[in-house]
């Protein structure tokens, strides 16, 4: 399966780097050209994760009943300890703002 992924995946494009760069790094910024090329990437970029999901999709149904039970169980932690580091964040952003003063 993981042959296929990277056989039929849509490969990154380091000419559209380069484009990019290239549009960046301009004397004058045309934001139309920037927004055509990220757009491009992007679908590339979807078109990457899609392939990803498939393979992932065709892993997990040749899983045992317990072993997606046990995927499962690590998702869901994953998914939790994400929301703590998400709490953590929004609480540290807050302490570190200045007060204002009235």
């Amino acid at each position: 399966l993981m042959s296929l992924t990277s056989r039929d995946a849509p490969q990154i494009n380091i000419s559209e780097i380069e484009r990019l760069h290239t549009l960046v790094t301009a004397k004058t910024f045309d934001e139309a050209a920037v927004r055509k090329q990220t757009e491009k990437m992007a679908q590339e970029q979807v078109a990457r994760q899609v392939e990803i999901a498939r393979v992932r999709n065709q892993m997990y149904n040749l899983l045992t009943p317990e072993q997606q039970q046990i995927l499962e169980q690590k998702h869901l932690q994953r998914v939790s300890d994400l929301k703590l580091l998400q709490m953590v964040d929004k609480i540290s952003t807050s302490a570190q703002k200045p007060a204002v003063n009235e």
